[in-house]
């Protein structure tokens, strides 16, 4: 018997779930009892509750990867590494934090694709006569400016903003 290709209300639960639980569809597909990856995107193209269903398992994917950020940030994980010199080669054994920090990194980039809403980059609106400014860039303060930085800063805008030729 083959991978499954016909959409059931049983084997769409289990990739849900098993999305749910952290795995990626990429996995889940590789298993012999699982249709393909391209028969799972066909499938939400053509039913809705699945498409929904799916849906809430990707954000509680992204849920799941906020769980394992912490598991790997609170968790030591030892390992060696080779460090070269004049007199020969070293092992080191010491906590791998590159490793464990390009782990937290990959789930924060899949999380804000996954569910950009809940973990994407945030704009910041702060009222009044503040500015608006992305929360991971430097903020400026208008009224510090000279009337020349002003107008040169008006200048580029207009330049920017233009039609180009």
């Amino acid at each position: 018997m083959g991978r499954p290709s016909e959409f059931t209300a049983e084997i769409a639960e289990a990739i849900c779930e098993r999305l749910s639980d952290g795995q990626s569809l990429r996995v889940i597909c590789a298993a012999s009892d699982m249709p393909a990856a391209s028969t799972v995107f066909r499938w939400l193209q053509q039913h809705s509750d699945f498409r929904e269903q799916y849906a809430r398992a990707r954000e509680a994917q992204a849920d799941h990867m906020a769980e394992e950020i912490l598991a790997i940030a609170d968790t030591p994980q030892e390992g060696e590494r080779r460090e070269e010199s004049k007199d020969g080669v070293k092992i080191v054994r010491d906590d791998m934090l590159g490793h464990r920090r390009l782990q937290v990194d990959a789930r924060k980039w899949l999380m804000a694709r996954i569910a950009p809403k809940k973990y994407g980059d945030k704009l910041v609106h702060e009222g009044g006569d503040s500015p608006i400014g992305h929360e991971h860039r430097h903020k400026f303060d208008l009224s510090k400016w000279t009337d020349e930085e002003l107008e040169e800063a008006e200048r580029l805008a207009a330049k920017a903003a233009a039609p180009s030729a």
